[in-house]
């Protein structure tokens, strides 16, 4: 990966597909993430590839590795894929995005984005006319269900909210953000689902889709012996 410095390219890196499901067990997505073998989570990589000021390349490289990786591999239901907020903004990597899922054989409105760092947007009415024309292609949006982007919700047009069931552990704030996302037409995914007991409570919910290890483990795609440039 040529957006990577020395230090990390002596490493590897690789992919991960977590199963999204719907409540009654189909397969709805897969969200894919990039791993680095040293850092226990992306929050690590994430620091460093911020320092470094690397974010569009890095999604540029990372969008490059996942068609080769995606070539090989069977995935069913849609893509969740997760980007720098601000390469939304590189007219080279929206071309790349616009055409990798043609290369692999399926639509745009497969495709869901995880915008990383969109808190850093200023121009928010700007960025959400970015957001706008990336969905009239069909690509769909996610935002974590997180009072810190109540505002940005109001304003960008998000299709899914994400609820960190681990992260806000009480059922009480679930059915209020249940009833955010029906109020505004949003669809809601919970995440980190790891026990029965929160499964049933989510059933009860009706929550549209469900992630985490009681529904699935992430699934190594690749593994990369990533070469110094």
């Amino acid at each position: 990966m040529k957006s990577l410095p020395p230090i990390l390219n002596r490493e590897q890196i690789y992919f991960v597909a977590s199963p999204i499901e719907t409540i009654e067990g189909v397969v709805f997505a897969h969200e894919i993430l990039l791993r680095y073998k040293h850092f226990s989570g992306a929050e690590a990589l994430l620091r460093v590839v911020r320092h470094l000021e690397l974010q569009a390349e890095l999604d540029l490289d990372v969008l490059a590795l996942l068609e080769e990786t995606l070539r090989g591999e069977e995935l069913h239901g849609s893509w969740n894929l997760n980007l720098f907020s601000h390469s939304l903004y590189n007219s080279h990597l929206i071309a790349t995005l616009e055409q990798f899922p043609t290369r692999l054989g399926i639509s745009l409105d497969e495709l869901i984005l995880d915008l990383i760092d969109l808190e850093k947007q200023r121009e928010v009415n700007q960025f959400g006319d970015v957001m706008t024309a990336l969905k009239e292609r069909g690509i769909r949006f996610a935002l974590p269900a997180d009072d810190e982007y109540r505002f940005l919700l109001s304003k960008l047009p998000v299709d899914i909210l994400k609820l960190d069931i681990n992260k806000t552990p009480d059922p009480e704030e679930w059915r209020r953000w249940k009833g955010f996302a029906f109020r505004n037409d949003l669809k809601i995914i919970a995440q980190r689902v790891e026990t029965e007991e929160q499964f049933k409570e989510l059933q009860k919910l009706q929550v549209d889709y469900v992630q985490g290890y009681y529904i699935g483990k992430p699934k190594k795609l690749s593994l990369f012996e990533v070469q110094s440039y």
